[in-house]
């Protein structure tokens, strides 16, 4: 079942304050059409390098400050945090914006 934007929001701030820190690799970016508090909305396909050595795929959808969009580009190295557990792998970007 898909989650809805505040489900997303309230899923990656729990991540962002109890997960794991990593580094992923952004393979894409495509941005949504959509704003939240001024900021875009766009969708990360990204590796996650967990600490255990694996490299997982993600898609991450979350709102990006604007002025950090250069950072979010394919190739690029950006921080995370992540957790699994029954639902799979949930992944809050590091600098993504969360009211």
């Amino acid at each position: 079942m898909k989650q809805s934007g505040r489900e997303e929001r309230a899923v990656a701030k729990k991540v962002q304050a109890d997960g794991i820190p990593a580094r992923a690799v952004v393979r894409s970016i495509q941005p949504t059409n959509s704003i939240l508090g001024n900021e875009p909305v766009v969708v990360l396909e990204l590796d996650v390098h967990t600490s255990e050595g694996e490299i997982k795929r993600a898609v991450v959808r979350t709102a990006i400050y604007m002025v950090h969009i250069p950072k979010f580009q394919e190739g690029c190295e950006v921080n995370v945090k992540y957790s699994e557990g029954p639902q799979g792998l949930s992944v809050a970007v590091e600098g993504a914006y969360l009211p």
